[in-house]
């Protein structure tokens, strides 16, 4: 008896073997490192439908694309879109949620227009949300701010097309500024800050955001061609719900919607030749010290300087 139990063992593990070798094995979607194979996707990416994590998925076959439309005029910036140029931008929405409901469509939808002209690359943003400004939170004014406390919407660029750095500029709904740059959405740059202007506008219905971006704030290479074609993608967070959403999606285990192998493609763009972006900033320094109660009696010293940087 004794000699037979181990040829019994054998058999039940080869028998184990052969039909782990035939039965697929599907990834579990509430595991947040699984990669979902092609075989295993429809649309490109995987909807969350249990509320648990989503799965990261490839990007996209085909990505989206939006057509930058060039205008002559110089427009003014002051987040209200009332010039008839951005009647002539089409527009592009559709955007997909990233958190919490990875996949989903946003719960309110994003409308995004393009221009551009010799000088500016100009970018708007209709954020729409039916509880208009009783909706929005912004706790603070100040220039990089931590930008998942704040409803903004946000614009990457990589005007190089590796897939891999990224310029991200963020306006939350007060024209509050955040920009930073991305490496491999690993290493993070936010002590850059970038020289462009936005406004921003308020409505029962959502807000806008009206971006106009110096050519020399970007970076893009010098090219033969006069029409060049850039990776993009437009985020936007709102933070009465804590929805991520997203115009290219991304998975949710990349917050950062730094990705830009995710991004899509913004194309129709003549920018003019590349050019060092040199910034000369003037200040003023103002020290004023007063000494009261000492041995020679009271005594006030002003200094005052002039400079630049």
């Amino acid at each position: 008896m004794p000699s037979t139990l181990p040829a019994c063992l054998l058999l039940s593990l080869l028998i184990t073997s052969v039909f782990a070798q035939t039965v697929p094995v599907v990834p579990n979607t509430a595991q947040s490192d699984v990669v979902v194979p092609d075989s295993l996707k429809t649309t490109g990416l995987v909807a969350d439908d249990n509320g648990g994590q989503a799965v990261i998925f490839q990007p996209a076959r085909k990505p989206v694309t939006i057509q930058a439309t060039e205008i002559q005029e110089k427009l003014r910036i002051d987040g209200r879109l009332d010039e008839a140029d951005w009647q002539r931008a089409k527009p592009i929405r559709g955007f997909t949620q990233v958190d919490p409901r990875q996949g989903r469509p946003a719960t309110f939808d994003t409308d995004v227009r393009v221009l551009f002209n010799r000088q500016f690359l100009y970018i708007a943003a209709f954020n729409r949300d039916t509880l208009g400004p009783r909706g929005l939170r912004t706790p603070n004014f100040q220039r990089d701010f931590q930008f998942r406390a704040h409803d903004f919407f946000g614009v990457s660029f990589d005007g190089f097309n590796d897939r891999r750095n990224a310029m991200a500029l963020m306006t939350n709904a007060y024209a509050t500024q955040r920009d930073l740059l991305s490496f491999d959405d690993l290493l993070f740059d936010t002590d850059w800050d970038g020289f462009w202007k936005v406004r921003t506008t308020r409505t029962d219905s959502g807000w806008v955001a009206e971006m106009q971006i110096p050519w020399q704030t970007l970076r893009y290479p010098h090219t033969a061609d006069s029409t060049q074609t850039w990776g993009i993608n437009f985020f936007r967070n709102r933070r009465t719900t804590n929805e991520l959403s997203a115009w290219s999606a991304f998975p949710r285990a990349f917050p950062s919607g730094l990705r830009m192998d995710y991004a899509g493609r913004m194309t129709g763009l003549k920018p003019p030749p590349p050019r060092p972006n040199v910034r000369v900033q003037p200040y003023v320094l103002l020290s004023d010290d007063i000494y009261d109660g000492t041995e020679v009696g009271n005594s006030r010293d002003t200094r005052w300087k002039l400079g630049a940087i």
